[in-house]
């Protein structure tokens, strides 16, 4: 099980985690939250980052350069 940190409701699934997180309109809001870039961190195991935002206001993100 997946638990948002923010309101702590759980998924079954990081993809569904994910799906929460970046829903404009869900009432837990993780995504204005200070924790959201790291929890998308987490969830991702370190390949995604968030960068700040687009114009319209959406969340940049940033995958991370993995060195094999």
């Amino acid at each position: 099980m997946f638990p948002c940190p923010k309101c702590h409701k759980l998924f079954n699934s990081s993809t569904a985690l994910v799906q929460h997180c970046e829903s404009p309109t869900n009432r837990c809001k993780i995504r204005e939250s200070a924790k959201y870039g790291k929890t998308i961190d987490t969830i991702s195991g370190g390949l995604l980052e968030t960068k700040g935002r687009h114009a319209d206001g959406t969340i940049k993100y940033n995958a991370r350069e993995v060195n094999w």
